[in-house]
């Protein structure tokens, strides 16, 4: 089975940005945290691919019954598996745009001035790990 060489970067509909240091990352969740529709989702990995992925879970095979009364007892915390689909390569220079288009459209808590220097390292950056590096200490 084919996937990603970690880390890697999410791109969220070209507004969402996220780092994802390793696959334990993505495999635990809550029913009410992160398990999310991950359709308008591209991953690029540091070997140049870009990726879709799925969450799937043990858990969905459960009753209706059974979820509801996890899900309102108590917000488990449920083992999650992403199932990786190789969709295409890319050039530094496309990431960088995206990324760049990322962090021009977040208007949420991060400071301009933030915003600005982390468009100055992406502007900057010359591989994927400087790119990673220089979004690695922020949150999307």
């Amino acid at each position: 089975m084919l996937q990603p060489v970690f880390p890697l970067i999410l791109i969220r509909s070209q507004e969402g940005l996220q780092v994802i240091p390793t696959e334990a990352d993505l495999c635990k969740a809550t029913p009410f945290g992160k398990i999310r529709n991950t359709d308008q989702e591209l991953v690029f990995d540091k070997e140049g691919n870009k990726w879709t992925y799925r969450l799937t879970s043990p858990q969905s095979k459960k009753s209706l019954a059974k979820k509801i009364l996890d899900y309102i007892l108590y917000n488990p915390v449920i083992e999650i598996k992403p199932e990786w689909t190789q969709r295409d390569t890319y050039q530094m220079q496309e990431l960088k745009e995206l990324m760049h288009q990322c962090i021009t459209r977040h208007t949420g808590t991060i400071p301009i001035a933030a915003r600005n220097a982390i468009k100055m390292g992406i502007a900057k950056a010359s591989s994927f790990t400087d790119l990673y590096q220089s979004v690695n200490q922020l949150a999307f």
